[in-house]
């Protein structure tokens, strides 16, 4: 700990431990910038990014070339590939490096994360928050990708890839990990991981899909069939129908062409999150649909339809409708608002961009707040 903090500027003579009650007269306690499965914001990350920059100074000589971060050698934890020695072999064919972070500092671990990486989903790569654009494939075996790693892409330039390899096959239940599970195939496995890690774009966004440029880019205030608005709940990212109470935001609903994108009326576009989808981002994109002159919002990936039940049903808006009904349907009204900053600014500046061009690629790289949006986007164009 004390040769983290160093790399913080916080030196072991500034740290107090107390062993009795004392008075402390004048205390500073800052907001908290991450919250693990809750939320995080982009100071953290370039804050982050700084201590990694002075960590990596101290960090142990590396190998040239890419790096798997392995838990082979872990006695207990979260999860355990039972045949990972064969992966490992399969891996170091490729010219992969292999590394055990536990073995290592906390500078050596941020080092070999400026390096291309391959590994399962772990507490390794909370790391990297510390490096600038990583670049990672990690493999992952759970129904759903962690909500902290996906924070952590959010807000700095990741090139993070997840796999769910069909390979698994899970082991029997172990008292020293919650998860077990073996690889039919190490070999094709890391054939897989290491040609996704080559490949020049392991976000996939593919550089020939355009969509219909010169299309209105128009504002709009997004509110339920039964006119209650829909307003985003800042303290657990959730979207609701109803009269807005304290913390609550409205959401925007900005129309290009045949694609709604929604995303919350607050200079800092905090994160938006539909239950039963699976993603959170600062924005979500939908087709749109409409019906008798409304609106309806279907996901771009499982063809779902966005749901909004009424206030007085107390739930949060999901995304599994399976067709259009009351709940699905959608009015927009017109945003008197034409100032905005921040965040929320790039974001339109960023969609003005796309409107214009209509290089989904090209708005990717430049806009990386839109990144996720734009990948669903791209989905659908391949699709």
């Amino acid at each position: 700990m004390s040769e983290f903090l160093s790399y913080a500027g916080v030196e072991k003579e500034q740290i107090i431990i107390s062993k009795c009650p004392i008075v402390v007269e004048s205390l500073v306690v800052p907001g908290q910038a991450f919250s693990e499965d809750g939320f995080a914001y982009e100071v953290y990350a370039s804050a982050c990014r700084k201590v990694g920059n002075i960590a990596i100074r101290n960090a142990s000589p590396l190998p040239d070339g890419p790096f798997y971060f392995s838990r082979n050698n872990i006695e207990r934890g979260t999860i355990k590939i039972i045949n990972e020695y064969s992966l490992i072999d399969a891996l170091s064919k490729f010219g992969v490096n292999i590394i055990y972070p536990e073995e290592c500092s906390v500078a050596t671990q941020i080092a070999a994360l400026h390096r291309p990486s391959i590994g399962l989903i772990g507490s390794a790569f909370h790391s990297s928050i510390f490096v600038d654009k990583p670049r990672a494939v990690i493999l992952c075996p759970t129904k759903s990708i962690p909500r902290s790693f996906q924070l952590m892409d959010a807000v700095h330039s990741a090139s993070i890839k997840y796999v769910k390899e069909s390979q698994i096959v899970q082991g029997k239940n172990s008292p020293n990990f919650g998860i077990t599970f073996s690889l039919s195939d190490p070999y094709m496995v890391a054939e897989e991981l290491f040609s996704i890690l080559s490949s020049k774009n392991i976000n996939e966004i593919d550089g020939k899909n355009f969509i219909i440029k010169n299309k209105n880019l128009n504002i709009n205030i997004l509110y339920a069939e039964n006119g209650e608005a829909i307003v985003l709940h800042c303290p657990t990212e959730r979207m609701y129908s109803r009269r807005p109470l304290k913390n609550d935001i409205n959401i925007l609903a900005i129309t290009l062409g045949e694609y709604v994108f929604l995303v919350a009326q607050h200079n800092d576009a905090p994160m938006l999150m539909v239950v039963k989808e699976n993603k959170a981002s600062p924005v979500l994109v939908y087709k749109r649909g409409s019906f008798n002159g409304e609106l309806a919002l279907q996901d771009l990936r499982t063809k779902a339809w966005l749901k909004a039940p009424p206030s007085q049903v107390g739930l949060c808006l999901h995304g599994d409708g399976q067709e259009v009904k009351k709940w699905e349907r959608f009015v927009l009204k017109p945003n008197d608002f034409s100032e905005y900053s921040g965040r929320l600014a790039e974001i339109i500046k960023g969609l003005q961009d796309l409107a214009e061009s209509g290089d989904i690629y090209d708005v990717s790289l430049r806009y990386p707040i839109l990144r996720d949006a734009i990948k669903d986007l791209d989905f659908s164009l391949r699709n």
